[in-house]
């Protein structure tokens, strides 16, 4: 039996916190991007898979076109500054 339960808050606050990662591409011209990420979730361990939302109007977005290679770097609790830095 299922009921409602009315949660008056934002709809994500039960899900913090998550941890931010920060995705590393490569874009034209060879340059390199980072971008942090907090909308990311473990898909499967076998294969080990990571999701990560990205905005198709984002600058990361039209690297990922340009490279689908990327890697997904787990920032550690002193480096928040770097995270937040990035943007």
């Amino acid at each position: 039996m299922y009921r409602y339960v009315e949660y008056k808050h934002t709809f994500y606050r039960p899900m913090h916190p998550r941890p931010t990662v920060i995705i590393g591409t490569i874009c034209p011209g060879e340059r390199i991007n980072f971008m942090p990420a907090s909308w990311n979730m473990p898909v499967s361990e076998d294969p080990p898979t990571i999701a990560v939302a990205i905005d198709r109007n984002t600058y990361t977005y039209t690297c990922l076109e340009y490279n689908s290679e990327a890697t997904i770097n787990m920032a550690s609790a002193d480096q928040y500054q770097l995270a937040y830095d990035l943007g």
